[in-house]
C-alpha cells in the first residue's frame, strides 16, 4: 500500500483488492512485488521522485522467470519481493514454512 500512497496518481486501490494476485494458488507466490521501478506509470510523478526509484525492470523479469521454472509449493499463498536475493529466499525455505511468514492475515 506505500505504493500507492507514494504516487498520488495511482487510483486507491479497493479494500477487497489490497493482495494483488499474480497467481492463485497453483504452487507460486499470491502476491509479487516487481519493485521500485522507473516506468511509464511513474511518468506523472516528479522526477526527483522518479530518480529516486533505484529497480531496473530486468529484475522483475529475472524473479519471474525463477518462480515458473519450476513448481515451489513452499511459496503457495507467500508475498515475494523482486529485489530479495532468490538464493537467500531459497536457504530460508524451512524457516519460512515452519513459522509460517510471509502471509498476510487479517485479523478480526
Amino acid at each position: 500500500m506505500l505504493w500507492i500512497q507514494a504516487f498520488p496518481s495511482f487510483p486507491p486501490a479497493r479494500p477487497r483488492s489490497t493482495r494483488p494476485r499474480i497467481c492463485i494458488r497453483n504452487g507460486s507466490p499470491e502476491w509479487v512485488n516487481p519493485g521500485a521501478i522507473k516506468t511509464r506509470m511513474t511518468i506523472n510523478e516528479p522526477e526527483i521522485l522518479r530518480n529516486k526509484l533505484p529497480h531496473k525492470p530486468d529484475i522483475a523479469g529475472d524473479t519471474i522467470a525463477w518462480l515458473t521454472a519450476g513448481r515451489k509449493e513452499w511459496l503457495a499463498g507467500r508475498y515475494v519481493s523482486c529485489p530479495w536475493d532468490m538464493g537467500e529466499l531459497l536457504s530460508r525455505k524451512d524457516e519460512i514454512v515452519v513459522g509460517d511468514k510471509l502471509k498476510m492475515k487479517m485479523m478480526m
